[in-house]
């Protein structure tokens, strides 16, 4: 499946098609495309606050690449736990898919000043879908 369709797969989970969910996180190979999106929204982060200069900016996008993953991961642990702790039946690995895959809407980080802005409203409509996931993938009533 081509970079174009997974995008069009994760808008479709912000607009909550259930379907479209539970297809998303079963798929192994978006795995890849998760951290990918990831690595683009740390890297979207440091290029919004114009941290793309000077002599450590490799060092900034080492930085902010893995911050994203692993307080991603830290995130979807909680929530993943928290399911469990309802009765949820879902895998840790097919959440991690659709909630990391996400955050592609935080791209928009890379917009100076107004992407910060837009990215605390997109962090509000994630959190909303966020409960959808949770109720798909682990089974939740």
């Amino acid at each position: 499946m081509s970079f174009g369709n997974k995008m069009k797969q994760v808008f479709e989970m912000l607009v909550f098609e259930d379907q479209v969910i539970s297809k998303f996180s079963k798929n192994k190979a978006n795995t890849k495309f998760a951290y990918l999106v990831l690595l683009i929204m740390g890297l979207a982060f440091l290029f919004g606050l114009g941290i793309f200069t000077g002599p450590l900016v490799i060092v900034f996008m080492l930085i902010g690449v893995i911050t994203a993953i692993i307080g991603i991961w830290i995130i979807v642990l909680i929530y993943h736990l928290l399911a469990l702790l309802f009765g949820g039946k879902g895998k840790l690995i097919e959440y991690f898919r659709a909630y990391a895959s996400l955050h592609e809407i935080q791209w928009i980080l890379v917009i100076p000043l107004l992407g910060l802005f837009l990215s605390a409203v997109a962090s509000l409509w994630i959190f909303i879908v966020n409960i959808i996931l949770l109720k798909n993938i682990h089974k939740l009533s």
